[in-house]
């Protein structure tokens, strides 16, 4: 593979396959075309607040099962199955995953499982809710971006037998970065792949990348609206990083027929940047709303932030396209040099007229915490900084301080 450009602009859904970029094209031109705040409904068949309120509910309990890793079941969706792919960290491409019959799950910890005084994603692995899923998990792919995990699950593969990938987060966007992180994939490639056909892999792997980017571009454009709440939006995006895209994008799709019927959000916009926040954090969502602001982009190392959409070169293969789009993606905040990320952080503050920040430092994490200080002198807004001991508190107490800060925007 040539060097290629270090930046394609092209339209946002260029992603998906033929079926799947139409049916997705076709879906948000209708949502978008409507009015905001217009019912789907007519005549007298007003809809209410109590109904929208149940069936928010209700889809909120669905997202919720479908994140449940204990339950999880992905044989019917993938192709070839034969077990779990545990990942931890957004520079490894699903797609690569599932198109060597592994189902790709994100690895994020829970507060709950957590002992006092531990990294609440380590507690995840040591018997927390992916304890579930180790007997399934065929794979491990971890990122070299945090010692402490990168020791803890190699230990938990040595014990277990579980075959460990480790991924260097690609530190200067350059030709050479370039193609030391697509070695990198190539290799990750090769050991999903095993003794399956080439051909087959490559016909499973364009599937895949037609679903993921279809989920990806559709929770994307869900948070860019605002109506439906936070909380919803992000049970729909713990699922998407648990359970197949097929069983999330329906939830996705009942989501934009929901907001369809909500007026537009006059809360403050807010952006949420920080490690990665545990799955049960609900509260935090709950609070916000509860103060009048609302998350209009997050930029966590647990998000939903798709890689760069690029467009397709002549002659450049699939799976080096997906390896661009990754490496191109916003790196993490204490990835250095991390010069690109206040950049772009300060570019999305402006296009989407974010107010303030909410900075959130997981507990035990020291690259969080040394970069605090450089991300207050960086800051284009006023920051809150959050902590785990913050969102362990009372909703009504951490809505309170949000409201005090909301105040003072």
């Amino acid at each position: 593979m040539g060097p290629a450009p270090q930046f394609i602009s092209t339209p946002f859904l260029s992603g998906a396959g033929p079926f799947l970029f139409a049916a997705l094209v076709k879906y948000l031109l209708e949502f978008f075309g409507r009015p905001p705040g217009a019912t789907a409904h007519h005549g007298d068949d007003h809809v209410t607040h109590e109904r929208i309120a149940d069936e928010l509910s209700a889809l909120e309990r669905e997202a919720l099962a479908l994140a449940d890793a204990a339950s999880l079941d992905p044989a019917p969706y993938v192709s070839d199955y034969r077990g779990i792919a545990a990942y931890i960290c957004i520079w490894t491409p699903p797609e690569l995953l599932r198109a060597g019959g592994l189902h790709p799950v994100l690895m994020r910890g829970e507060s709950a499982s957590a002992p006092p005084g531990s990294c609440a994603t380590c507690a995840a692995f040591a018997g927390g809710w992916l304890e579930s899923i180790l007997d399934r998990t065929r794979l491990i792919v971890v990122a070299e971006t945090c010692t402490g995990i990168v020791r803890l699950l190699s230990r938990v593969a040595r014990e277990r037998e579980i075959p460990l990938f480790s991924i260097s987060e690609p530190e200067n966007l350059t030709d050479d970065g370039l193609r030391a992180y697509v070695h990198q994939l190539s290799w990750l490639r090769d050991t999903v792949r095993g003794n399956m056909p080439l051909e087959r892999y490559e016909a499973n792997l364009a599937g895949a990348f037609s679903l993921y980017s279809a989920e990806r571009s559709l929770l994307a454009a869900l948070r860019a609206d605002g109506r439906i709440p936070d909380r919803t939006a992000a049970l729909l995006q713990a699922a998407a990083q648990t359970a197949p895209p097929e069983a999330v994008i329906p939830l996705v799709e009942r989501a934009f027929e929901l907001a369809r019927e909500l007026p537009p959000s006059d809360a403050v916009p807010l952006l949420l940047v920080g490690g990665m926040l545990e799955r049960d954090r609900l509260a935090l969502y709950d609070a916000l709303a509860a103060a009048g602001g609302r998350i209009a982009a997050d930029l966590l190392c647990s998000s939903g932030r798709g890689p760069h959409r690029s467009a397709s070169e002549p002659g450049l293969s699939l799976f080096d396209r997906i390896a661009f789009e990754h490496f191109n993606q916003l790196p993490c905040l204490p990835v250095e040099p991390n010069r690109r990320f206040y950049i772009e952080a300060k570019a999305l503050v402006e296009r989407e007229g974010i107010k303030g920040i909410l900075y959130y430092e997981p507990r035990g994490c020291g690259p969080y915490r040394r970069e605090r200080e450089r991300f207050h002198w960086n800051a284009p807004v006023p920051v809150m900084y959050l902590d785990a001991g913050f969102l362990a508190r009372e909703p009504d107490d951490m809505a309170s301080d949000f409201a005090d800060f909301l105040s003072s925007l």
